[in-house]
């Protein structure tokens, strides 16, 4: 996770602390998740504005919460859980599922009572909170360097590392079913162009003058993976 951050020339007490704290923040804030380590490993600028426009909203997080089990089912889980667990486990549900749904429910409870503008708010406080965190551990990397060269040096590692580190392209479900449903209907372009990222999932796609269709195609996917997903895919799962 060092390599993720860009954390490559100290190993610092303070760094899981720090790796927690990015997590907790995304568990909060729900981005896309995918976006927020390039984002940082290709630019610092205007970084607070590039994760803001990431984090979900509380529709959209409302929707992700959304549950399977109704409310009526959930409650008398929970009783036999605090009476009888024994018949939960012949059941095949363990007491961590049902934990694990009341907190969704909760979550879900908290996000509708939670206005845009609100949820606005608490991202941006969160985030720049951490960010204002992690920059200080970057300066912490440079420490007694004096010369501008090993400034450069060290900066173009980082850079090196969080790259191999932070794939460009990532198999998200709703590329994979668009990429199946194609196949079914006898078009086989998109899983060419999925596996073809699939085996340079690190590289950026070739630009340049000679530019071909195919290569927008794959610049296109890649964008398409570090995307939101569209609302059809919310709560898509592809086996």
């Amino acid at each position: 996770m060092r390599s993720k951050l860009g954390l490559v020339c100290k190993q610092l007490d303070g760094d899981i602390d720090l790796v927690k704290s990015f997590l907790d923040t995304m568990h909060k804030t729900d981005p896309e998740c995918y976006e927020l380590v390039c984002v940082l490993c290709y630019s610092m600028e205007s970084v607070l504005e590039s994760f803001l426009d990431q984090c979900a909203s509380p529709q959209e997080m409302a929707r992700a919460l959304k549950s399977s089990m109704p409310e009526s089912q959930l409650e008398t889980l929970t009783q036999l859980m605090q009476q009888s667990p024994e018949i939960l486990l012949q059941l095949g549900i363990t007491p961590d599922l049902i934990t694990a749904e009341r907190t969704k429910r909760d979550a879900l409870l908290k996000v509708k009572n939670t206005t845009v503008e609100e949820k606005q708010s608490s991202d941006g406080q969160l985030w720049m909170t951490w960010l204002e965190a992690y920059k200080a551990r970057l300066l912490q990397e440079v420490e007694g360097v004096a010369s501008h060269e090993d400034l450069m040096k060290i900066n173009s590692e980082r850079e090196r590392k969080m790259k191999a580190s932070n794939p460009r392209f990532v198999l998200r479900n709703h590329i994979a079913q668009q990429a199946i449903e194609l196949a079914e209907n006898g078009d086989f372009s998109e899983v060419t162009r999925v596996q073809k990222m699939l085996q340079k999932p690190y590289s950026l796609p070739e630009s340049g003058s000679n530019t071909t269709t195919l290569a927008e195609d794959d610049r296109s996917l890649t964008r398409r993976s570090y995307e939101k997903p569209p609302e059809w895919a919310v709560g898509l799962c592809v086996t």
